[in-house]
């Protein structure tokens, strides 16, 4: 079986309004049911196929349980993506798959959350004619929204071309080329270095010789990239990993952008929360820094008819930026993204919770 089966059975999902759907053996066959309550049934032949294509999408090795992660699979033009959980059940593994049809949002420069200093930062750095900038984020915190965004604000004037596994939007004044197609980084590459090219960005999966080719390119034109990382700091390592030199980063290498998702508190029902001990301590004992700028309040909420439901809650992004002098150090505008987040907690904009739970977690 081909990927073109899996596409066409989230395409019926879609399609349908179908949200949610698992595949499963029973027996002789495969059974396809979408929000519990509707099926297909599929030849039994199929299933090693389609456990193989998700082991696959996923990068998990055979036996091994793998819990809501997420995937992106063409479907001609269209991009399907969604989390998937694969568990052993009677006749063999079953899928579990959740599947997102929102688009990134497309947001203002003005509004992604950058403060004034941040956006000065960013700004200065798009308006450069060579060099590299990175933005980054964890998997499902609005990296592929502000990638659009930031190729949105650029000048129209300049020859401009995304380079993209998935691509989701088609943006005025920017070429988009779907890697797959032209045969992969490399050989779109070239391509591009016969043309005009002022800008490139690329937002793919980056292994370290794909990251190297992307530093080779930006001693000639701006080259703006995307990466799912857990930190600044990863960032900096992976570069490392791929043989750019301390120096060289400090040559080339105009910005890391790094941001994190968090949801916005609710204005109608907020109150201020007695500090807790315990969440504190979880904080400080995983950013020590945090103890010296701790938030003079913070506050929670009680709960409305807004608040309720999580989903009419927006979610806030917090950057990061990190840019270097000459000599390869961090220059002194530099704040931590945490010690941005509770500048938030202070102002009633996210709550610590949210917070505690980032530093209990690998993500």
């Amino acid at each position: 079986m081909s990927q073109k089966t899996i596409s066409k059975i989230c395409r019926y999902a879609t399609s349908h309004g179908y949200k949610y759907l698992s595949l499963e053996q029973k027996a002789d066959s495969i059974v396809c049911r979408y929000d519990n309550n509707h099926y297909l049934r599929l030849p039994r032949i199929t299933e090693e196929h389609i456990i193989s294509l998700f082991r696959s999408l996923l990068e998990s090795e055979e036996n091994d349980y793998v819990y809501n992660k997420n995937f992106k699979i063409m479907d001609g033009k269209q991009v399907i993506k969604g989390s998937a959980t694969i568990s052993p059940a009677k006749y063999g593994d079953k899928i579990n798959i959740n599947l997102n049809t929102t688009l990134p949002t497309l947001k203002q420069f003005s509004r992604l959350g950058l403060n004034k200093v941040q956006k000065t930062q960013l700004t200065t750095a798009l308006e450069k004619k060579n060099g590299l900038i990175i933005i980054s984020a964890p998997e499902q915190h609005g990296l592929t929204s502000t990638y659009y965004s930031l190729l949105d604000l650029l000048n129209h004037d300049r020859s401009v071309y995304s380079l993209e596994d998935f691509p989701e939007y088609s943006l005025n004044g920017v070429n988009t080329i779907r890697l797959q197609e032209y045969g992969g980084l490399k050989m779109s590459l070239d391509l591009l270095r016969r043309l005009d090219t002022d800008i490139i960005a690329c937002d793919c999966k980056l292994k370290p010789a794909d990251l190297k080719l992307l530093w080779q390119n930006a001693d000639s034109r701006l080259i703006i990239a995307a990466m799912y990382s857990k930190s600044s700091a990863d960032v900096l390592r992976s570069l490392k990993s791929a043989g750019i030199s301390s120096a060289a980063i400090a040559q080339r290498l105009l910005v890391i952008s790094h941001q994190r998702l968090f949801k916005q508190q609710c204005v109608q029902c907020l109150e201020v929360e007695a500090e807790s001990e315990e969440l504190k301590k979880q904080i400080v004992k995983k950013w020590p820094i945090t103890k010296k700028y701790w938030p003079q309040r913070s506050y929670v909420n009680r709960g409305c008819k807004k608040c309720q439901s999580s989903q009419n809650l927006d979610k806030v992004r917090i950057f990061e930026i990190m840019n270097f002098d000459k000599n390869g150090k961090l220059k002194t505008e530099y704040n931590p993204l945490i010690l941005e987040a509770l500048r938030k907690v202070e102002l009633g904009i996210i709550n610590l919770e949210e917070i505690a739970d980032w530093a209990q977690s690998n993500k």
